[in-house]
């Protein structure tokens, strides 16, 4: 494995922090607007923000632009992915997340005193 995709594995886990922290935002969003995400929605959500960073990071154009690649379709970036060295980091990541996200939010109704 070369540095530079080491970089870019380290770069798709930043990637999918930041996407799981906009999920975070949008659940506490969801709260104050007295409309909590269901359990079915959150991990859709997480899902997505996986997907997406995975979509965003392994591709042709990063590659390219890393210095990975010289042409479009040199790399199976399905492949890349599956192997990356950040997986464990990315698990980890995601069940700090889910940890983050078990907090108790000030104004959700599920957790409203009664």
């Amino acid at each position: 494995m070369s540095i530079m995709s080491g970089a870019r594995d380290t770069l798709a886990t930043l990637v999918f922090e930041q996407a799981l922290r906009q999920v975070r935002d949008r659940q506490l969003e969801r709260v104050r607007e007295r409309r909590p995400m269901t359990e079915a929605e959150l991990h859709a959500a997480e899902r997505d923000a996986a997907l997406s960073a995975a979509r965003h990071v392994y591709r042709d154009e990063t590659a390219m632009a890393m210095g990975i690649a010289s042409l479009p379709g040199e790399r199976d970036h399905r492949k890349d992915y599956a192997s990356r060295t950040t997986a464990a980091a990315d698990m980890a990541l995601l069940a700090t997340h889910r940890l983050i996200c078990a907090v108790p939010i000030v104004g959700d109704p599920e957790h409203a005193v009664r």
